[in-house]
């Protein structure tokens, strides 16, 4: 896992991003100066925050080759405040009233059956080599839109497979859930409200997976 998230702190790769007065995360200013090579006449403090202006007017006066860092910082700056501001959900009724596809990770790997994670060997059952290829093959960038998830509380989540007919979209969701939680490093025992939908797709190579997480309320139940 490449982010470390604490209350008011988050690390993606080396920068450091603070929570600030206003409710926004921001990235420290020497954290980001290394790498655009030090181009100001100001003089940051240790724990200087950078402003979307500021960020925007270092990149673009540095003489270095920052296309690739520019998207990956922005895409942060704007996932980690976009989910600070958007995960405190009462129950499932206003989830569906507001998410949108956008606020799904888009994971490019056609979803795994369960009927196929395990193949017997010597009277035992073991991880099949297609669930293990399928397993180290799945791509987990886009899962740190929810790094501000708190796996410790009630979540909620919501699956949208495209696979094919040949697939039953039931059979699709312990493996997707199990690499979700491995990535998060965590179980599903907090996993209190799921929904799933799906739609088909007529070749392999178009499958996908959409996953949307998020903290709820924990409801009251009379058990």
């Amino acid at each position: 896992m490449n982010n470390i998230i604490t209350k008011n702190h988050c690390l993606y790769g080396q920068v450091r991003f603070i929570l600030d007065s206003d409710d926004k995360y921001k990235p420290i200013a020497k954290d980001i100066l290394p790498i655009t090579g030090n181009n100001t006449n100001v003089n940051y403090g240790d724990n200087s925050l950078l402003e979307r202006r500021e960020l925007y007017n270092l990149i673009e006066s540095s003489t270095n080759d920052l296309e690739l860092f520019e998207d990956w910082l922005y895409i942060n700056y704007d996932n980690i405040n976009h989910i600070k501001n958007n995960i405190s959900f009462k129950n499932e009724a206003e989830i569906l009233a507001n998410v949108t596809l956008d606020d799904f990770a888009e994971i490019n790997i056609h979803p795994f059956s369960c009927n196929s994670m395990y193949d017997s060997v010597n009277n035992k059952f073991l991880r099949s080599n297609k669930y293990n290829a399928w397993w180290e093959c799945f791509p987990t960038d886009s899962l740190k839109k929810f790094v501000d998830v708190d796996f410790n509380k009630p979540v909620f989540v919501w699956y949208y497979f495209k696979h094919l007919d040949s697939f039953d979209t039931e059979n699709l969701l312990k493996p997707t859930s199990d690499k979700i939680c491995d990535y998060f490093a965590t179980t599903d025992t907090n996993f209190k409200h799921f929904k799933i939908d799906s739609d088909p797709v007529e070749h392999y190579s178009e499958g996908k997976i959409y996953v949307f997480i998020c903290n709820v309320e924990k409801e009251t139940r009379p058990f």
